[in-house]
């Protein structure tokens, strides 16, 4: 409780002069918890999900003190989301309807995902985080990198080699390259594209980095 009330207490003064290099610099080595993203998880019952779902969950942000600041949100139901694990996807759409869910909104806030998976992509967005793809014949894995890093920068993530050596970057987006099997069907069906080092590597693109070292 002395911890929560000290970071109520400090976190608006950092958050009015986030835009001070000095101080931000200053902060940087520190890692104080005041400083970081803060990222709320409401665990509701059926009925608070069901409202969150129809976008009239405004109550919820009067159980969160003024003075903790600005805060990223994510509403779950742990107890349907279990339930929901267990079926079919269409069994698990059925259930949807009998308890009158909106399926358009409950597809926006998480309903049809794992409260993990929710979890971890707000974690990402509250952090200025992403990730990008590289696919070869042996793996496909994902790569985790700062938003609005450009190419050379997303290289590194690999192998500092890459980096220091970049030449450019064949970038597809994933949806491509699964709708059509792999980057080199990409390739073929013109969706692939050439880069240069001040390309933005954004989320979801699937990238071959060339380099010489």
């Amino acid at each position: 409780r002395c911890g929560l009330a000290i970071s109520c207490a400090v976190r608006p003064y950092v958050e009015e002069h986030s835009s001070s290099p000095a101080l931000v610099q200053g902060l940087q080595h520190l890692g104080l918890l005041t400083a970081k993203p803060l990222l709320i998880c409401f665990n509701v019952d059926d009925d608070l999900f069901r409202i969150a779902c129809e976008g009239r969950e405004d109550h919820l942000a009067g159980l969160v003190p003024k003075s903790m600041g600005e805060y990223s949100r994510v509403i779950v139901s742990a107890a349907l989301e279990s339930s929901l694990a267990l079926m079919p996807r269409d069994e698990a759409e059925d259930m949807l309807d009998a308890l009158e869910f909106p399926k358009d909104s409950a597809e926006e806030c998480g309903a049809w995902r794992v409260g993990m998976e929710q979890l971890v992509r707000s974690g990402f967005d509250a952090c200025g985080r992403h990730v990008f793809y590289t696919a070869g014949e042996k793996e496909a894995r994902s790569w985790t990198i700062r938003r609005g890093a450009a190419a050379p920068e997303a290289a590194r993530a690999i192998h500092s080699d890459m980096e220091r050596g970049f030449i450019c970057a064949e970038v597809a987006h994933v949806d491509d390259v699964l709708e059509l099997g792999s980057v080199s069907a990409a390739k073929r069906a013109g969706k692939v594209r050439l880069e240069g080092r001040d390309y933005i590597v954004g989320s979801g693109d699937v990238v071959e980095f060339r380099f010489n070292v």
